[in-house]
């Protein structure tokens, strides 16, 4: 008996334009620049990724995962899909506390972990991840939590 495969093909559908200075994420600031003008503060965890070229422009950026009010799934899958499909160099990732703390939960520095595993085997390195609210930002890099340093 034969079985019937779909023949597929994949691309990338442009949802909405977003404006942001041009230069190149440098730092946490300008992330959280970046991300500010992608996501407002919401009432649920919104996790996403910021595809860049190997100059640390923005190429796009995806919502990857929505979830409660104070939790949302990240699996490496969902997160690469989009850095692979846009041919990015790196990735940044971030995620919102709509609860205004900005300090990591061990589910997020886990999460983290993870997903650097999985970049390491993509060879797309993660440059940075985000935590935003209203309060400000945290970043992993620059409290040493993204290399487990």
């Amino acid at each position: 008996m034969k079985k019937k495969v779909d023949f597929i093909s994949l691309k990338i559908c442009r949802e909405k334009t977003v404006e942001y200075e041009s230069k190149g994420i440098t730092n946490p600031d300008r992330a959280f620049e970046a991300i500010s003008n992608i996501i407002d503060n919401t009432d649920r965890e919104c996790f996403g990724v910021i595809m860049m070229n190997n100059v640390n422009e923005i190429n796009s950026f995806e919502i990857c995962s929505v979830g409660t009010v104070n939790m949302t799934l990240a699996h490496p899958r969902e997160v690469f899909k989009g850095a692979i499909l846009s041919n990015a160099s790196k990735i940044m990732l971030f995620h919102t506390h709509p609860s205004n703390t900005i300090e990591p939960s061990q589910t997020d520095i886990d999460t983290t972990k993870e997903l650097i595993e999985a970049s390491k085997i993509l060879q797309i390195p993660i440059i940075d991840h985000i935590i935003t609210s209203e309060r400000g930002y945290f970043s992993f890099a620059e409290h040493g939590i993204l290399f487990g340093e």
